[in-house]
């Protein structure tokens, strides 16, 4: 590993990379950070970087960007972040913990069809995607880690062509909420935020316009949590037929929804854990720029130009350290690696 310092578009950033690994965070709505200055990277192998179904040899790795060191801790890829635990699935269906303090690696639970795991923020409880076989639908389960309750808050399946529910996102202050998508073709879904409370049917959030020719005018997605735990912030895509495009929020008690940001055409958002900021990148071929929103002052600054590939891990995916000193984001170095970017704010 090397860590070397290149130039952004107004201010310069450290960049992690390797000629014979790929690095990545995962993606933005699950915390990839131990403290303000070490995070938790996955790096792998990959014939074909354009396949994201290529990769092979993945490994967690710690990195400190103050000793500039890299530590591997355990061969794994799907994992979230908790103070000083890692938790992290193989194959889909053992959950483990690594606790960097004591150096010890322990089974926590076996669960079939587990991935995109998501913590609150106080650690205490975790939740999965689980993914269902044949006419199931998906679910979202929750454990609490204190307890070993498992808990299924919701399942379901939408009607065909796209059934699928996904990106599912436990509050990060209410443990009896969770947030999950209905994936599917965005010109098509006029349905795409959804809140699940516990002992409740799940609700849509965020409704959908259509334009005056009965298309769908709204199209929304790539959400995440505000830290807050009060509502979700997400993309209104720059394909939408009906103006205004950008950055919104939505409250999950009113559902309504107010756009933010619109300077730029934005792709994917993460909010800050102090409520003043948002990170963003924005869509435009083989390159995409890191955006900073800033909800006190209403300015759009960008601050990185990344070359992109469009194929997972490869989309920028800015999200903030726990102080809200730094955005961690991916992009393509000159020989198509994907390596990672962290930037001070």
């Amino acid at each position: 590993m090397k860590i070397t310092t290149e130039q952004g578009i107004d201010r310069s950033y450290l960049r992690i990379s390797d000629p014979c690994y790929h690095y990545t965070f995962g993606y933005y709505s699950n915390n990839s950070w131990v403290d303000d200055h070490r995070i938790v990277l996955c790096r792998f192998l990959a014939k074909d970087p354009k396949n994201e179904n290529d990769r092979y040899d993945d490994q967690l790795v710690l990195v400190d960007l103050v000793k500039r060191t890299e530590e591997v801790l355990v061969k794994a890829a799907d994992y979230v972040v908790s103070g000083t635990k890692v938790y992290y699935v193989l194959e889909r269906e053992i959950l483990y913990c690594f606790d960097l303090e004591t150096r010890k690696n322990h089974e926590i639970l076996r669960y079939k069809g587990m991935g995109f795991p998501h913590m609150t923020r106080d650690g205490r409880y975790l939740n999965w995607h689980h993914t269902g076989e044949g006419e199931e639908g998906n679910s979202g389960i929750r454990l609490d880690l204190q307890t070993g309750e498992v808990v299924t808050m919701f399942t379901k399946k939408f009607a065909p062509p796209f059934p699928v529910a996904n990106h599912m996102m436990i509050s990060p202050t209410d443990p009896d909420t969770i947030f999950f998508s209905h994936e599917g073709i965005t010109f098509y879904v006029s349905n795409r935020l959804w809140i699940a409370e516990l002992g409740k049917e799940p609700r849509n959030i965020a409704k959908q316009k259509l334009n005056a020719d009965g298309d769908l005018g709204d199209c929304y997605g790539h959400e995440c949590w505000a830290a807050d735990g009060k509502g979700l912030y997400f993309v209104k895509y720059p394909c939408s037929p009906e103006p205004p495009r950008g950055l919104c929020y939505v409250d999950i008690a009113t559902n309504e929804v107010k756009m933010l940001f619109s300077k730029y055409p934005y792709w994917h958002v993460s909010a800050d854990n102090g409520g003043r900021y948002l990170a963003a990148d924005t869509q435009s071929g083989e390159r995409s720029c890191v955006c900073l929103a800033d909800m006190k002052t209403g300015e759009e600054t960008l601050l990185a130009d990344c070359r992109i590939n469009w194929v997972h891990p490869c989309h920028p995916h800015p999200h903030f350290n726990p102080g809200d000193t730094r955005i961690a984001f991916h992009e393509l170095d000159d020989e198509g690696q994907v390596v990672v970017g962290i930037m001070e704010i």
